[in-house]
This record gives structure tokens, C-alpha cells and sequence, in this order.
């Protein structure tokens, strides 16, 4: 039990620590606007739900984080290893400073870490008001929230959680928009339900 405390205690402070650190460093060069990015938003809210054993938080923001960081991690390794790059999306870490190259391998690790806090929350959840199965809706706010702050304070040359356009050909004739969103709304419902189904024998809701 103790050991579980203590690791929960040091994930939910290392995700802290890691969005401070890329926020900070996004200031340093006068880009504040990165500090929208759902990677940076995440890692802090990841770090503030497993310090207060709180799943309904921790699960929402791996319904956001889970997929990209999949897609990332694919692109990012094939182009490692095989020097061919599947969609393109991380050809950018290859030409940042090193720093930023440390930030940007949170999407490796990130969301491994917190599948593990949420596989060992288990039942201690400190707020049982929430049920975790409805955690996409929580998701799913934030991401409004958050598509409308990066339209309006972001830049389009950064395209910060692709709400500008889109790093991949889309196959249907609609507005972007509502393209992001019906998007956004399918990965975090998703991903929500299988780890519900997943690990429901941990959960007695």
C-alpha cells in the first residue's frame, strides 16, 4: 500500500513538473500561446487528479491525450528507426533545440503513466460523486474551451491542436469545424468506453 501511495505521489508530481516545464519554456521564447496545447493542459490536470486520487479528471484527459499520442508515437518511430515519415506530424521534433526535444517526448511517456496511476487508483477514488463513465463529457467541454482560446490567441503557422486545419487529407466535403469536433467528440468517447470496459473489474461504480 505504501509503495502504491508513493508511486501514485511521484506520477501525479512528475506530470506536474512537466507541464510547468514546457509552459515555462514556451514563455521563455514568447510563444504563451503553446501553453494551449492539450499535451501541456493535460499533463498538469493528470498531475492534479492523481495527487487528489481522482478519476473522473484522470480519465478525461486520457480520452483526449491517448489516440494523438498514439498517431505521434507511430509517425515519431517510424521516422527513428526507418527514417520515413508515415503522416508527417512530427518532422518538426527532428529540427527543435534539444530542450524542446525533451519536452516533446512527453508524448511517449505521458499517457503510459497515466494508464498506470489509473490502473492503480483502483477503487480510491476521492470523489465518488463522478462516475467515470462520463468522464468523455468532461473531455468533451474542455475541448470546446479550449478549440476557442487557440482560435482566438493562437497562431495558424502553429496550428495549435490542429483547430486550424488538418495534418491529414479529410475525405468529406464540411465545414472544419464541425470536421475538429465530430472528430474530437468520436476519439474521447471511445477511448472513454474501452478503458471503462477495460478495466471495470478495478471500478465498482
Amino acid at each position: 500500500m505504501k509503495h502504491r501511495e508513493l508511486l501514485l505521489r511521484s506520477i501525479g508530481t512528475f506530470f506536474i513538473a512537466v507541464g510547468i516545464v514546457a509552459i515555462a519554456y514556451a514563455a521563455y521564447w514568447g510563444r504563451e500561446y503553446q501553453a494551449l496545447w492539450f499535451c501541456y493542459i493535460g499533463s498538469i490536470l493528470m498531475g492534479v487528479a492523481v495527487l487528489s486520487r481522482n478519476k473522473f479528471i484522470l480519465l478525461a484527459q486520457i480520452n483526449i491525450l491517448l489516440i494523438p499520442a498514439i498517431i505521434w508515437a507511430i509517425d515519431f518511430l517510424s521516422l527513428l528507426f526507418f527514417n520515413y515519415a508515415l503522416w508527417g506530424i512530427t518532422d518538426y521534433f527532428f529540427a527543435e533545440p534539444l530542450f524542446a526535444k525533451i519536452i516533446s517526448l512527453q508524448h511517449l511517456y505521458n499517457t503510459p503513466l497515466a494508464l498506470i496511476a489509473l490502473f492503480l487508483l483502483g477503487n480510491s477514488d476521492s470523489n465518488k460523486k463522478w462516475n467515470v463513465k462520463r468522464a468523455w463529457q468532461l473531455g468533451f467541454i474542455e475541448g470546446a474551451v479550449v478549440f476557442i482560446l487557440a482560435r482566438i490567441y493562437s497562431i495558424r503557422e502553429e496550428n495549435v491542436n490542429w483547430v486550424f486545419y488538418s495534418g491529414f487529407s479529410i475525405p468529406v466535403n464540411l465545414p472544419y469545424t464541425i470536421v475538429w469536433f465530430l472528430g474530437f467528440f468520436l476519439m474521447i468517447f471511445l477511448t472513454n468506453y474501452a478503458l471503462v470496459k477495460l478495466t471495470r473489474s478495478r471500478w465498482k461504480e
